[in-house]
């Protein structure tokens, strides 16, 4: 079954610590690939000019990789294995991936360029995933990518020892997306707006509760169960509880933004808030509510 997306065509975090780092790799980068000759044809377009050019970066990685081996797009793992959701989690799939390619096709002029080297990576493990929190998902998305950075590392190194290149290699090794039953549910009941969960790699959960009201303890908010919200542990809606929704159309538009400000801060919404949601359209898991 195609799902046509009616209303979200088309728009067009690391940790504090890891941003700047992170920044400056992809600075250096981007100078060393804008070059174009001043006797170039006037209607080639120069790469700095190119839509979705921070995409084209993320493929010039700052580590010598296997020939070939270079890939964007996200890592997807599944947490619903019930088999009354099967069905729209093949949906899920298959509009990820039309997604992309429309995503593309609709830039002026088009990256189609960049689809043989997309790779929507699918993560299936029932015994693991099945109910997973975003914790649980984090965990396996860190060991996803030790093993894929060992896997395409030209000189292959022990496990261990990839651990923290993950913060230079774009954000196919810092973000992923998983989806659950409330995703699987938003294609019926948001048409044309589903959406899918994203998470960042590099998040700790505060030790101390009281670290999520800030260091000046806001007496505006508070430490509650009642806070409305999806995860969390205060009404403080700027906590940050480490992922957020994201409409799938959107896909590519996050992994372009999140090359060039990969601050998580900049773009997170804590959840069920979404970016550029109207006010009338139910946010993520509010027909349950309304049942």
């Amino acid at each position: 079954m195609t799902t046509v997306l009616k209303s979200c065509f088309w728009p067009h975090a690391l940790s504090h610590a890891h941003s700047h780092r992170y920044l400056i790799t992809y600075t250096l980068k981007r100078r060393a690939a804008a070059t174009f000759s001043t006797n170039a044809d006037p209607n080639i377009i120069p790469p700095w000019m190119r839509p979705l050019r921070d995409i084209d970066e993320t493929l010039l990685e700052p580590v010598a990789l296997k020939k070939g081996a270079a890939r964007w797009g996200f890592a997807l793992f599944r947490c619903n294995y019930d088999d009354k959701y099967t069905s729209n989690w093949k949906r899920m799939v298959g509009l990820l991936d039309e997604t992309v390619r429309r995503s593309l096709e609709l830039e002026e002029p088009d990256r189609l360029d960049l689809l043989p080297t997309h790779q929507l990576s699918i993560i299936e493990d029932p015994v693991r995933l099945d109910g997973a929190s975003s914790h649980v998902v984090r965990d396996a998305f860190t060991q996803w990518t030790e093993k894929e950075l060992a896997r395409i590392l030209e000189h292959p190194m022990p496990t261990k020892r990839t651990d923290g290149m993950q913060d230079i290699m774009g954000p196919r090794f810092n973000f992923c997306i998983f989806v659950d039953d409330i995703c699987l549910e938003s294609l019926d009941e948001t048409p044309g707006r589903p959406v899918v969960k994203m998470l960042i790699r590099d998040w700790e959960k505060p030790a101390d509760p009281m670290d999520v009201l800030g260091p000046y303890k806001d007496p505006i908010y508070r430490l509650c169960d009642d806070h409305g919200y999806e995860d969390g542990v205060s009404d403080d809606p700027g906590e940050d509880v480490g992922w957020m929704y994201i409409q799938v159309c959107n896909y590519v538009e996050y992994f372009n933004r999140f090359v060039l400000t990969p601050n998580w801060d900049v773009w997170y919404r804590r959840p069920p808030g979404l970016e550029n949601w109207g006010s009338r359209v139910m946010l993520p898991g509010g027909w349950r509510k309304k049942a």
